[in-house]
């Protein structure tokens, strides 16, 4: 078995001293995968995350019907299931060796009890994880964005009024805490999010944020649904739509990268909305707060992923479809 050390190129181990990395390898398990190995399932319930040291595995997402797409093939220095680390949702996808691999084994609940506990390596690893997520959804949307537009939206750019909702019109603090997401806040730092947050209400059609600029505001909505168009100046391509529970823009937030996609309301909608740069902020402090913000966002972008594959796939079986009528 190779070096059990975190090999400081792999970026999931960015910002830990040589110390903190040695540290955090007393937590890893070796072990080896034979040709043909499940590593994880998909719908499992993910209890590990798989960091690869030699060898080669692929990541498949299983489709109504039991058919299978191929979403990427990986190698030395990649890991995998590492979306289980943080989010809670079941595995998004199967991973199974093709040739001899051996690799590391991390914990997910080890992890996640460092993580609540503010051990500072734990949490860079956390950190890390999140802007992982973030660049494979920001991949698999630039995918969508290329491979056609499945269906197009009209944008009204226009303000409208949002009659239906006031943020008077309800304790949206109180409300925020039972979504999905935001309900793994503890009371104290569902509290300190409030008061860093101001609720904006965005009626039908409204531009929440363009496409192609780095976001100045992030949001988690609370009600209605917010749809992700890609860019275009009054018409876009809908790619998802984010319901009660979801944050809007986590994506450029999180890598500071313009957003792909714009932000658009489908029907009146209210956003509890940060200020970007504060939102930043918090996720780079390892307190009740950061830990807390750290997963409702893995959480959001771990939904947006699974969504993402499997309009991915959809797209691929869609144009395969098209070419094998068009040589018929």
């Amino acid at each position: 078995m190779p070096d059990v050390l975190p090999s400081p190129e792999n970026a999931l181990w960015r910002g830990l001293q040589s110390d903190a990395a040695a540290n955090f390898a007393g937590r890893l398990q070796g072990v080896e995968f034979a040709p043909g190995d499940v590593i994880m399932r998909q719908g499992e319930t993910p209890d590990f995350a798989i960091f690869i040291l030699d060898g080669e595995a692929e990541v498949v997402r299983r489709l109504p019907g039991g058919r299978e797409f191929v979403l990427d093939r990986i190698g030395a220095g990649a890991v995998v299931g590492e979306v289980g680390l943080l989010a809670d949702v079941k595995r998004l996808a199967t991973a199974r060796a093709t040739e001899r691999t051996q690799a590391l084994r991390l914990s997910a609940p080890m992890f996640r009890a460092a993580v609540d506990m503010g051990d500072q390596a734990a949490f860079a690893v956390a950190r890390n994880v999140l802007a992982a997520m973030a660049a494979r959804l920001r991949g698999q949307t630039e995918r969508l964005l290329t491979a056609g537009p499945a269906r197009v939206l009209t944008v009204n750019a226009d303000d409208q009024t949002g009659a239906g909702l006031s943020a008077a019109s309800f304790d949206w603090p109180a409300f925020a805490r039972i979504l999905p997401g935001l309900r793994r806040l503890s009371p104290e730092a569902a509290a300190a999010a409030a008061q860093a947050a101001e609720c904006r209400i965005y009626g039908k059609g409204e531009r929440i944020a363009p496409a192609g600029a780095p976001l100045d505001r992030v949001g988690f909505v609370l009600r209605g649904a917010v749809e992700a168009v890609g860019a275009g100046a009054d018409r876009g391509q809908a790619l998802d739509i984010v319901g009660p529970g979801g944050l809007c823009g986590a994506m450029a937030a999180i890598d500071g990268a313009p957003s792909p996609v714009a932000y658009i309301a489908r029907e009146d909608s209210a956003v509890m909305s940060f200020a970007a740069p504060a939102f930043q902020q918090m996720l780079e402090q390892p307190d009740s707060l950061g830990i807390g913000m750290v997963k409702a966002s893995a959480d959001s972008l771990a939904n947006a992923l699974r969504r993402a594959n499997n309009n991915v796939a959809s797209c691929r079986r869609l144009a395969r479809i098209a070419r094998v009528r068009a040589t018929a």
